[in-house]
């Protein structure tokens, strides 16, 4: 008998270690990088939106829509999303993101496409508007502030909490707590001005898919404890945004090289930009960079950079500029960014140059 009941719980075990492990590779099997464009043009029926990854490039993926309320939508024979020849997005109607459900070989992947309307005005608030507003940086506040002003980008920097929270905050410790050293629920109760507390990512993001004007620049801040500890938080902010289906308001950027080419394997059409100095244009495009993101003085002795960029097709921008002067040169050169932390300076130099 207890020969028995040994070889039974032996057996049992056994089950529960194989269902287990078949959990978490099930899990990590689901994870799908999804489409690579995540914006529908308006007012253009049968539009085309974007199309979706493959396992290989010699592999062929059976795709279909399983849920889309909206009606909007269909796959072609090409097996690309696209809107359908009668129907169009339009603009001035209340809805401006759709939720579909994509059935890929059988695996369901629930993306969020949103209609095309963002601004394009070149203007990045440097962690939100808060200079001239009075909310501090990195907060909801400047966040908001940003999407008020009518900036077409607002950067933020973010940290992992220690038990794997994207935490904002522009430096490790805030208030006297090591933000990777300490839990959210101890995080959440530093004090910001005008009575806020310091924020999620996700608490961002939520805030950021209810419109369709501005978009983020995520800066994936490097690890003071570890560089592995700087990839986990890029895993875990790659995972974030797709959990959230925010990808069409996300672009990543990061002083650390290595972050930024594991968001790019996690998900292949994320589009990334790197903030540092020592890597050429070549180089970051060979590492399929989608953009340069340089400091202001790298173009003080070399106006060729933008130029080289666009050859390559990477887009350019500039950190961090708050005189005029200096804004003005960058436009003539044709920079597609330029961070500041005076987004209405910027933003009205842009104007009346438009006027």
């Amino acid at each position: 008998m207890k020969a028995f009941t040994v070889i039974f719980y032996v057996l049992l075990l056994t089950l529960t270690i194989q269902n287990s492990c078949q959990t978490t590779n099930s899990t990590n099997d689901k994870f799908h990088p999804g489409i690579n464009n995540y914006l529908v043009p308006v007012n253009s029926k049968g539009a085309y939106v974007g199309e979706f990854a493959k396992e290989s490039p010699s592999s062929q993926e059976v795709i279909s829509i399983s849920n889309d309320l909206s009606g909007l939508f269909e796959i072609d024979s090409r097996g690309r999303l696209k809107l359908k020849k009668d129907k169009e997005a339009v603009p001035e109607d209340d809805v401006f993101k759709y939720e579909l459900t994509i059935d890929i070989n059988g695996m369901e992947k629930k993306i969020v496409v949103v209609e095309d309307v963002f601004l394009s005005n070149k203007v990045v608030a440097h962690r939100g508007a808060w200079k001239n507003t009075g909310t501090s940086q990195n907060s909801m506040g400047s966040l908001k502030n940003a999407i008020k002003t009518g900036s077409a980008w607002s950067e933020l920097d973010i940290w992992l909490s220690a038990d794997r929270v994207p935490v904002l905050s522009h430096d490790a410790v805030i208030g006297g707590i090591n933000i990777e050293e300490s839990p959210i629920k101890e995080i959440k109760k530093l004090a910001l001005a005008n009575g806020e507390f310091v924020p999620t990512l996700e608490e961002c993001l939520d805030l950021i898919m209810t419109q369709n004007k501005t978009r983020i620049f995520i800066e994936i801040k490097p690890s003071a404890i570890s560089p592995e500890r700087t990839i986990l938080l890029a895993k875990e902010t790659v995972n974030l945004v797709h959990s959230k289906k925010a990808q069409g308001w996300v672009k990543y950027i990061s002083f650390d090289i290595n972050s930024l080419i594991a968001v790019m394997e996690q998900d292949p059409f994320a589009e990334a930009a790197y903030l540092g100095s020592d890597k050429t244009i070549e180089e970051l495009h060979d590492l399929n960079f989608w953009g340069v993101d340089f400091n202001r003085g790298m173009f003080e002795n070399n106006d060729n950079l933008v130029d080289d960029a666009h050859e390559l097709g990477m887009t350019v921008n500039v950190w961090t500029v708050n005189d005029p002067q200096t804004m003005q040169h960058l436009l003539d050169l044709g920079v597609d960014f330029i961070t500041t932390d005076q987004p209405e300076i910027l933003l009205s130099m842009i104007a009346q140059q438009q006027d």
